[in-house]
């Protein structure tokens, strides 16, 4: 498949660059990365509005339910949970 894409593009080398890396991240960074991320199609100006871009989490969290696609769970529905 790999080697479909580059013929069809006219590129070479692998189709990611390096190894997945992970760093743990207090609740501000986390919560400034979420933003980012939710943004990022706001800022392409692929929409006017980040609850606008269905290919992610944000229009379920935002209005706070499940949408079929993602479970949202509150921290009181963790608590709730975890008693019963």
């Amino acid at each position: 498949m790999l080697a479909y894409i580059n013929a069809r593009l006219r590129v070479t080398g692998h189709l990611f660059q390096g190894r997945f890396g992970s760093v743990a991240m207090d609740e501000s960074h986390l919560m400034a990365a979420f933003r980012y991320v939710a943004m990022n199609p706001v800022k392409a100006e692929l929409v006017a509005s980040a609850v606008e871009w269905l290919w992610s989490s944000t229009p379920a969290h935002f209005k706070g339910e499940d949408d079929g696609l993602f479970l949202i769970q509150t921290k009181n529905s963790k608590e709730v949970s975890s008693e019963a």
